[in-house]
């Protein structure tokens, strides 16, 4: 095939107008590429066919394990959410995160601190454009405290919500 002895180590895919079952093709077929470190994939569709075949690359083991996950501007369904903090918990050894205007609810965003605090690989974080309860937000800054790993971390132009009275 086209990339059989490629040396391909990052994929930027930015507005292609492609769907999550495209982008579920996509990715299996850059499976084979060893040296793959690096996903930024932004303003594209995403289901959960695109989560089940993003997950394969987070189960691979070091040198060949994927370094960097970027979702910029996705619609990102609850389930998606769930099964994506969840792989990260149980086996990932991502160093460069991005969550940049991706939905998630409180739920969700419980699971993703388990995994910024107990990480032992993530080195950079970047949660921006996000919608978060005031409370939530104070269990980012507890967990945050618990990685002493992490040497990156940008929270830009986030929307923290009151709690009405």
């Amino acid at each position: 095939g086209l990339l059989d002895d490629s040396i391909v180590n990052r994929i930027l895919l930015t507005n292609n107008g492609i769907d999550g079952k495209e982008f579920a093709m996509l990715l299996s077929g850059l499976e084979h590429l060893h040296d793959f470190k690096s996903i930024i994939y932004k303003q594209n569709g995403f289901t959960t066919e695109s989560m089940n075949s993003l997950c394969t690359f987070f189960t691979r083991k070091v040198p060949y394990h994927l370094e960097e996950l970027k979702l910029i501007d996705l619609k990102l369904s609850p389930k998606c959410c769930e099964q994506l903090f969840s792989k990260l918990n149980e086996e990932s050894y991502i160093k460069r995160l991005s969550l940049i205007n991706v939905n998630q609810n409180d739920r969700q965003f419980d699971a993703l601190l388990k995994y910024i605090s107990s990480s032992k690989y993530l080195r950079e974080l970047e949660l921006n454009w996000l919608e978060v309860r005031q409370s939530t937000y104070s269990k980012l800054t507890d967990c945050l405290a618990e990685n002493k790993q992490l040497t990156h971390l940008s929270l830009s132009w986030n929307y923290i919500l009151e709690l009405k009275q």
